[in-house]
């Protein structure tokens, strides 16, 4: 199971909606320097459940809503958050009459994410005593990677990270077996 991203769109009041359409199986976005690159990746971080707003830009003036669009399992849900910050709406799709009906959901956009995934109740270790669920941000740190942001911003080990989680995370990804069997270590409570 997993979820395809279908359309990522800005709008504003007396603007011309700005949009993507992503391409299935996958997408490379690239181009030169100062082109809106990082814009998408940060509206994609934002919209799936980070908590930063995108980096202003000049070209985003005007605009107030940022939107995504994605399928999975042939259901298609879209997730809105304002740019300016506040939590996120999130919908899902039908087509009734040749028209978009949309229905509030409510969730975060990350349980979202790791239910369309199918990585609800799958266990990872956070340290060695200590374990929990995957979580939005497992999901969009290993599948929303940026070169410079992993540098400077979301490191996946080293210092202020938590590279037991982030190693966890990677291997239910490649390997889809959990944590749920391993054997904790005693806390120093514990001990």
């Amino acid at each position: 199971m997993g979820a395809t991203l279908l359309t990522l769109s800005v709008s504003g009041p007396d603007k011309s909606e700005a949009r993507i359409d992503f391409r299935s199986p996958a997408m490379l976005v690239r181009g030169p320097s100062d082109t809106g690159k990082s814009y998408i990746r940060d509206c994609l971080w934002y919209l799936l459940g980070g908590e930063k707003t995108p980096k202003s830009i000049p070209e985003a003036f005007g605009y107030n809503t940022v939107s995504l669009e994605i399928e999975a399992d042939g259901q298609r849900y879209e997730i809105c958050r304002g740019l300016a910050g506040g939590e996120a709406s999130v919908y899902m799709l039908r087509e009734v009459k040749d028209e978009v009906v949309r229905e509030s959901l409510d969730c975060e956009p990350g349980d979202l994410l790791v239910k369309l995934s199918g990585a609800q109740g799958k266990q990872l270790l956070r340290s060695k005593s200590k374990r929990g669920g995957v979580t939005g941000g497992d999901l969009r740190h290993w599948f929303l990677l940026s070169q410079p942001n992993m540098i400077s911003e979301e490191a996946t080990s080293g210092v202020g990270t938590n590279a037991t989680q982030r190693i966890a995370a990677f291997h239910l990804f490649i390997t889809g077996n959990d944590d749920s069997a391993i054997e904790l270590a005693k806390t120093n409570e514990e001990l």
